[in-house]
């Protein structure tokens, strides 16, 4: 049985850019001492925006509840689970108690992101850089509850946001260096924040590329949740993360 599961496919790198997260924030010596990953990659989940926006078509949640059950006959009772799509944790209630029903424990990432904005150093004023489903659905608004400042760039700028995003998707064609210049621009615009990227997406940009700007990656505390609520050592915190904090949460 396996320690961890990832409801993955939202999209397939960001996936795999989670894994490599997981093993890079865990403290091992040896491959035995890495939490067993069990990833479900389901591409064919409807986009979840396009969902939320229009509430048109298949939902989203049909796809999450299917390979929510096939993980739980593979993981650990009391073992966690995790979801790679800020924009699907639209459906977090309902994801997390189905969990509960099968002796799981879902990590809400905007909940938890916010959790340790809330407990650390760093500026309560919140910016959250994220998908326009996102915003439209209010995720990190419902997520809150440690009484932070939350706000997101203007529609504008949130489908610039947008359109950074779906070119991320777009493997055939795409130059990392310029999408993360484009986004340290429009950071510089909105002003001081502590910004939240809120899509797994902008998680696979070099963070270096962002500026001075103080930057929380949601997937970040993810991954680092996931490690440390699965029982294992969490490792450097190359990313300037506070490891207390991730102890305490």
């Amino acid at each position: 049985m396996y320690d961890i599961g990832v409801i993955g496919g939202m999209g397939p790198k960001a996936t795999s850019i989670l894994l490599d997260k997981i093993v890079d924030f865990t403290k091992a010596t040896c491959d035995q001492e890495h939490p067993s990953i069990i990833v479900l990659n389901n591409t064919k989940i409807p986009d979840r925006t396009h969902y939320i926006l229009t509430q048109e078509g298949c939902s989203p949640f049909d796809g999450i509840d299917e390979a929510l059950t096939i993980l739980s006959s593979l993981i650990k009772s009391k073992g966690t689970v995790g979801m790679v799509c800020n924009t699907a944790h639209y459906f977090a209630d309902a994801i997390e108690n189905k969990a509960k029903l099968y002796g799981l424990n879902f990590i809400n990432m905007p909940w938890f992101t916010l959790k340790y904005i809330s407990l650390s150093h760093l500026s309560r004023r919140c910016c959250v850089l994220c998908t326009q489903g996102t915003k439209v659905a209010q995720i990190y608004d419902k997520a809150n509850h440690e009484n932070l400042e939350i706000s997101y760039p203007t529609d504008k700028q949130c489908r610039e946001i947008s359109s950074m995003i779906y070119r991320i998707k777009d493997t055939s064609n795409i130059d990392y260096q310029e999408v993360a210049l484009q986004l340290s621009e429009l950071m510089e615009q909105i002003g001081n924040y502590t910004f939240i990227l809120a899509c797994t997406e902008l998680s696979i940009l070099d963070k270096s590329l962002l500026g001075e700007a103080c930057v929380v990656d949601a997937m970040d505390i993810l991954a680092m949740v996931l490690v440390n609520k699965s029982g294992y050592d969490i490792g450097m915190l190359h990313e300037g993360y506070d490891e207390k904090i991730i102890r305490m949460m």
